[in-house]
């Protein structure tokens, strides 16, 4: 490891917790909005549910690893697969703006399902992208622990310092 870098050790630890809570909440999201309430906007709105659950978990998986191993390249890999998360929340975002404000303008692409149409609300759109907005969350934290990574860990004592024994201790006292 670079000297000039910190150790990652204990550094990564709230991006890694929020990383496992955000899937879990995308996991309960999952089950209720799609498994219980068997509501969907589109075939392509499961599948990038699923995407997303995944690499919410991989991000996860790595900043743990990272975390306990004290490794720069799995933080590293997380950034980038949060990147390709950042680029499926967008997509995501995309299809429920189409779905529920700009019905008319893209009926060959997305085929909403019949609920879409009839009880498409504008709350109910906008509580869908606000979720989808705050799963960006993990993306910003690394970012920040990132460059906390990146930072230089400082030093302890000057180089042109006196240097105090323990014999300067008891000749002081």
């Amino acid at each position: 490891m670079d000297s000039k870098r910190r150790h990652l050790s204990g550094l990564l630890t709230c991006p890694m917790i929020a990383c496992w809570i955000f899937f879990g909440i995308h996991f309960i999201f999952i089950g209720l909005f799609h498994g219980i309430f068997k509501k969907y906007i589109d075939l392509y709105d499961i599948i990038i549910d699923v995407v997303l659950l995944f690499t919410i978990e991989a991000i996860a998986v790595l900043l743990t690893l990272s975390n306990s191993r004290d490794n720069y390249s799995l933080l590293k890999l997380s950034l980038i697969i949060s990147i390709l998360n950042m680029i499926i929340i967008l997509f995501s975002i995309f299809i429920y703006v189409f779905s529920f404000f700009l019905k008319d303008k893209l009926k060959s692409f997305i085929r909403a399902e019949s609920w879409v149409e009839k009880e498409a609300d504008w709350w109910k759109g906008t509580l869908l992208i606000a979720l989808k907005v705050i799963e960006c969350l993990p993306f910003i934290f690394i970012i920040i622990y990132k460059k906390k990574a990146d930072s230089s860990p400082g030093t302890i004592y000057k180089e042109n310092a006196p240097i105090i024994n323990d014999d300067d201790d008891e000749k002081l006292s």
